[in-house]
């Protein structure tokens, strides 16, 4: 990962990492009208980096925010919205995310205000960067 001109060196498997920013976005597309807006924003935190995938979307009641990690968890769905997938994909992202050494979760103040996914994850010492 980069930001500006200042790498941010991770122990993170790159393919899986993809995957996990992929599946991010791609949720947060599938739950954001055409005229609607998502973002992506990587932000250094001393020893971690923190991903932030937002969008303006439906957003998500605090009650089923808790379970969007879970396996075969679905959001309500509008008929813009049905993807047909068995709600794993989320559950993955956790997974994938914690071994990695780093944690994700999801916070929206309710139906229609959007909702923001934010994953955190280790990022290498500069001393081992040599």
């Amino acid at each position: 990962m980069e930001l500006g001109h200042h790498p941010i060196l991770s122990e993170a498997d790159p393919t899986r990492l993809a995957q996990v920013v992929s599946k991010l976005v791609d949720h947060a597309a599938t739950y954001t009208p055409e005229e609607g807006r998502v973002s992506v924003a990587l932000v250094p935190l001393g020893d971690q980096v923190e991903v932030v995938v937002s969008d303006s979307g439906l957003g998500i009641t605090p009650e089923r925010a808790n379970l969007m990690f879970e396996p075969f968890a679905h959001v309500e769905q509008t008929p813009d919205t049905a993807s047909g997938g068995l709600g794993l994909g989320l559950a993955l992202v956790k997974r994938l995310t914690e071994l990695h050494g780093g944690a994700v979760n999801v916070a929206s103040r309710g139906p229609d205000q959007r909702s923001a996914f934010t994953m955190r994850l280790p990022i290498r010492s500069p001393q081992l960067n040599a």
